[in-house]
């Protein structure tokens, strides 16, 4: 019997044998099969990916190219109506520049210089536009920056169809670090645009409020961080630059606080949610999420804080704050908590541009009444609320406007109007989409 069963399998061998190359050869012929496909879907996101590319290095070059023609405009017109029209080409073209420009591959220490230059120049030119319609004529320094800004557009244009027409832009195949300077990036020097705006280059140089205030004892950094994270901290290395803050961080560096090195407040806490709703809240969900945040701001030493809108992200609502003093809102003076959906402790705060701009206030009286300021705004408006608040028009500009905030064509808005003069100084838009409310 056992030497019926030795032959069988004996006889058998080859069988299997044959069998198992065969199903290797089988399977090995759908993986090739597999991997061609794969190759082939491969190139044709390259090619994709290059033409894309390529259409965007392009339009950027034209979009310079005409910012460039609108500003050769301004040095030979005399109508205010078409120095008023060619300045806000100067705007639109610098934001759709600037837009082309972060959807090439490229690191964004190469195209920093370039990226701010863009958008101030833009910011600039509004500026301008907004001075010629109120009555204020560029001065010597305007049309010398304006000169300046002239040549920068058409030395870019001159680089980027140079660098266009020998393949030397990116077309997406290449590898860059994001953080790293290229070899071959531009160099090239922009003009600092010297001017009042929201974007001025002056306003980097604003140091932080609390600068002056006391050097923190490191200890009572250490235990304020763990007052705020709720559990033990240690000590890392800290930051510098505008705002410098000491950094702590607990035992799995899941969680961290930091604290600034003058005066000792808290600027960010950071840990995450412990679930994952994304769901729109309830309205005793944010009741529990508004009390979460305010007791936390209270502990943190944050005082006459209000509450303005929410966001609503993975497991977390993000409850935005302003500062007021009296009865008026002073909206630069903004920061974040972030409060978890599951257990509403709070996760995280961001106040960095509260302490880049806090200080105390004199707060004059307003001219206008506050059934005069909703009187300003459209008919087509339908009020639900107005109130004060201290408008950042500048960095180094406030105007104390009335928050008229309410309905109109399907949408909502915020107005402020000038308590002084009843002009309309900015208008917003709020959006309620499922991240929660923001303004547009």
């Amino acid at each position: 019997m056992k030497k019926i069963l030795l032959r069988l399998w004996y006889d058998s061998v080859p069988v299997l044998a044959a069998f198992a190359a065969l199903t290797a050869a089988v399977w090995g012929k759908a993986q090739k099969s597999k991997a061609d496909e794969f190759e082939k879907l491969a190139d044709e996101y390259a090619s994709i990916c290059v033409s894309a590319c390529s259409r965007c290095s392009s339009e950027l070059k034209d979009t310079v190219t005409d910012m460039s023609f609108s500003l050769d405009k301004l040095r030979v017109t005399a109508s205010q109506t078409a120095r008023v029209l060619a300045l806000e080409d100067i705007v639109r073209l610098s934001a759709v520049a600037a837009e082309h420009l972060s959807r090439l591959p490229r690191s964004q220490v190469d195209i920093m210089e370039l990226e701010s230059f863009l958008i101030r120049a833009g910011d600039y030119a509004r500026t301008l536009s907004g001075g010629l319609l109120a009555g204020r004529e560029p001065g010597e320094t305007d049309i010398a920056q304006l000169e300046a800004m002239l040549e920068a557009c058409r030395g870019l244009a001159e680089r980027l169809e140079e660098r266009i027409s020998s393949g030397e832009m990116p077309v997406g195949t290449e590898e860059y670090d994001y953080y790293e300077a290229s070899a071959d990036r531009d160099g090239a020097e922009y003009p600092t645009l010297v001017y009042d705006g929201p974007k001025a280059a002056a306003a980097d140089e604003i140091p932080p409020k609390c600068a002056c205030e006391p050097e923190t004892d490191p200890a009572a950094a250490l235990e304020f961080a763990e007052c705020i994270a709720e559990e033990s901290m240690h000590p890392v290395d800290g930051t510098d630059g505008k705002l410098p803050c000491l950094e702590f961080e607990n035992g799995d560096g899941t969680a961290s606080v930091t604290i600034t090195k003058n005066g000792m407040h808290p600027v960010s806490f950071m840990r995450p949610p412990s679930g994952d709703r994304s769901d729109k809240p309830t309205a005793e969900e944010l009741a529990r999420i508004f009390r979460a945040a305010m007791l936390f701001l209270e502990k943190a030493g944050f005082e006459d804080m209000t509450p303005t809108f929410v966001s609503r992200y993975d497991g977390a609502a993000a409850v935005s704050f302003v500062w007021r003093t009296g009865d008026t809102l002073v909206l630069s003076d903004s920061l974040s908590v972030l409060v978890d959906r599951e257990n509403f402790r709070v996760i995280g705060l961001d106040a960095r541009q509260y302490f880049y701009n806090h200080c105390e206030r004199e707060i004059e009286r307003p001219a206008l009444s506050r059934e005069e300021a909703e009187q300003a705004v459209s008919p087509s408006i339908e009020v639900s609320r107005t109130r004060l608040a201290l408008l950042n028009v500048t960095p180094f500009t406030e105007t104390l406007c009335w928050e008229v905030r309410g309905d109109g064509f399907g949408g909502e808005y915020i107005i402020y109007v000038n308590a002084k003069t009843g002009a309309e100084e900015r208008i917003v838009r709020i959006v309620s989409d499922e991240y929660g409310e923001r303004t547009v």
